[in-house]
């Protein structure tokens, strides 16, 4: 019996299929893609994975590519907005770039800055994170949680889809990649955690209002 850890969805059928040296599932409810509980990186190996990356201000490529989620999402920033970069890592970059746009926002780290949020924000950046969720239903319930009514949730992270060679595909050889979504995944999101979806690139970034 496996259990999808976004809709809890319970499947005695479901075989997965061996991706990277590892078993993954295909939830036939939500779509989520997400790893055997027995190839679960221990938080050890989750950290020491995490700090091994080249992120930051200085890195041309990694700003290049975090300004793709702030570009989709300055349309339906305004001044004053508080925001919030969840799962920054240990070297935050987002919100220093968004600093350079006047734009507040604090950080938010389970390992590197972990004091938890007690408010909350009028727009959240999730960029490159939700993949790393051991139990997406929890986490994705609490970053919810911490957006205001008519807020923003910017989510970075990229989407399989049933025509792609898997076997082939960078993002599920990293250890740490355990939840992997699809289009169809975003629409559950939405239709749980009160959320309606105002833009998506089918493809990585996905913007959602609080309804």
């Amino acid at each position: 019996m496996v259990v999808c850890p976004l809709c809890l969805l319970a499947s005695a059928s479901n075989q997965g299929n061996e991706y990277a040296g590892r078993r993954f599932y295909v939830c036939e409810q939500c779509n989520l893609m997400y790893v055997d509980k027995n190839h679960l990186p221990t938080s050890e190996k989750e950290r020491e994975r995490y700090e091994r990356h080249q992120n930051s201000i200085h890195n041309n490529g990694y700003v290049t590519f975090l300004n793709t989620a702030i570009e989709a999402t300055l349309p339906f920033l305004q001044e004053g907005m508080a925001g919030l970069d969840f799962g920054c890592g240990p070297n935050p970059v987002l919100s220093k770039l968004l600093q350079m746009r006047g734009l507040s926002c604090d950080d938010y780290d389970p390992y590197f800055f972990p004091h938890k949020p007690n408010r909350t924000f009028d727009v959240i950046f999730a960029t490159e994170c939700l993949e790393h969720f051991h139990s997406p239903c929890v986490d994705i319930s609490y970053i919810s949680s911490l957006l205001a009514k008519n807020g923003i949730l910017t989510i970075m992270t990229s989407l399989w889809e049933e025509e792609m060679p898997l076997k082939d595909w960078f993002y599920l050889r990293d250890q740490t990649h355990v939840s992997i979504y699809h289009n169809n995944t975003m629409v559950y999101l939405a239709r749980t955690f009160n959320l309606e979806i105002v833009y998506t690139d089918q493809k990585r970034i996905i913007l959602f209002r609080k309804i």
